[in-house]
């Protein structure tokens, strides 16, 4: 089983091209489970996006995703799931923030994005 930890921005992205990120990324890893942490639903609430994208978001996250609270003093996103992943190298980073992949690869952290192509490229 491979654990995912979910960007927003992947999923939104997901929902706006009419991916379904869950049997791509089950067929390119296998058995899969969502995480995400809290502070990244907290971002997407406050985000400015088409209403009807955020709550197909929301739904899909409250199905199939666990939330995770991790240091809640902090509320920077990105480097929450750095360091989250860091103390926890089982996981696997799914998002499409470029600056976000740079970092992660330097960090030597597992990650993966979905290609122009609809296709989930692994890093």
């Amino acid at each position: 089983m491979t654990k995912i930890i979910l960007d927003t921005n992947s999923l939104i992205h997901c929902i706006e091209n009419k991916i379904n990120y869950y049997v791509i990324l089950e067929e390119k890893l296998g058995y899969v489970e969502f995480f995400i942490l809290k502070q990244s639903l907290d971002e997407l609430k406050k985000i400015e996006i088409k209403p009807r994208i955020k709550k197909l978001v929301l739904e899909i996250i409250n199905k199939d995703t666990k939330i995770i609270e991790y240091k809640p003093e902090i509320s920077y996103v990105d480097q929450l799931i750095i360091d989250y992943t860091k103390e926890n190298s089982d996981f696997v980073v799914f998002t499409q923030d470029k600056e976000l992949l740079k970092k992660l690869k330097s960090e030597k952290i597992n990650s993966c994005y979905i290609s122009k192509n609809k296709r989930i490229n692994y890093q």
